[in-house]
């Protein structure tokens, strides 16, 4: 679905590695751990964002989504929207970052975001709302994809974004999309 994926592009510079978030490491594991239950993910596919600490944790960029360890989760604590740029811990964060965080911008209730792939669910959903299609981690997909209002928005040719206020809406979330 969509683009060969090549990399981030945005600047990433890393200062040293994740310490001193066991809690919120431990709970955003659990999460992804729960979604083998509703994707399967190919290779590096997808994304999910926690909000913590005054930003947010997200899956290191290469790394397989529902397999996380604790090596592959990031945390992104500044962000240079002008340079498109941004400091993290831990592992370089997913190239989906500027979405997860304007989306956190926007929105201040919402404490996750996923972001995943499914060719099935993409021909049921077509009453979803939609965006694009924009190359993965471009700045106009992360800015459309934030401004969407609607909590599940399908990016065409690209996957869906789901936006949750807790770990427990995202799951009910999946159950709804699942009954399409």
């Amino acid at each position: 679905m969509g683009e060969e994926y090549t990399g981030v592009k945005f600047e990433c510079k890393l200062f040293g590695p994740l310490k001193g978030m066991d809690v919120q490491v431990e709970e955003y594991l659990s999460i992804d751990s729960k979604l083998k239950s509703y994707i399967s993910p190919k290779n590096n596919e997808g994304n999910m964002s926690m909000r913590a600490a005054g930003s947010f944790l997200i899956k290191a960029a290469g790394s397989e989504m529902t397999r996380l360890s604790k090596e592959d989760v990031s945390f992104v604590y500044d962000i240079d929207e002008e340079e498109y740029s941004l400091k993290a811990k831990g592992k370089p964060p997913s190239s989906e970052s500027f979405m997860h965080y304007y989306i956190y911008k926007f929105y201040p209730e919402i404490n996750i975001v996923l972001h995943f792939h499914d060719e099935h669910l993409m021909e049921k959903a077509k009453h979803l709302p939609s965006i694009g299609p924009f190359p993965y981690g471009s700045h106009d997909l992360a800015i459309e994809a934030a401004k969407a209002k609607a909590a599940v928005v399908k990016i065409i040719e690209h996957g869906f974004v789901v936006k949750a206020r807790s770990s427990q809406e995202l799951f009910s979330t999946f159950t709804a999309l699942r009954s399409l």
